[in-house]
């Protein structure tokens, strides 16, 4: 029902809740101090401690966790040992949100 879809979406909206699905990209990646910028932010309602998948094309490489949020971007360190030996997440990177068992 769409009305009832778009009712959900309004409260998801105003609860700050991020929608299962939502997808962004790494827009940068400092491999020094472990952490990436993605395109992602508060207008997507990203908040901190959320966990985003890493994928490449159809591969999923790992678990990055957002520590801040800016309007149109936020931050977000690599979990460790989230990905295979010799892999590393790079600019260009998809990342998706999976739903969180805290949400649901």
């Amino acid at each position: 029902n769409i009305i009832k879809k778009n009712d959900q979406e309004k409260k998801d909206r105003e609860a700050k809740v991020l929608a299962k699905g939502t997808e962004g990209r790494v827009l940068a990646v400092n491999p020094a101090w472990n952490f990436v910028v993605l395109n992602l932010g508060d207008r997507q309602n990203v908040a901190n401690n959320t966990e985003l998948l890493v994928k490449r094309g159809t591969r999923y490489l790992g678990k990055v966790r957002i520590t801040s949020v800016e309007p149109s971007t936020s931050i977000a360190d690599i979990v460790a040992n989230s990905l295979p030996s010799g892999v590393a997440v790079q600019p260009g990177d998809s990342v998706i949100f999976q739903g969180d068992s805290t949400q649901d």
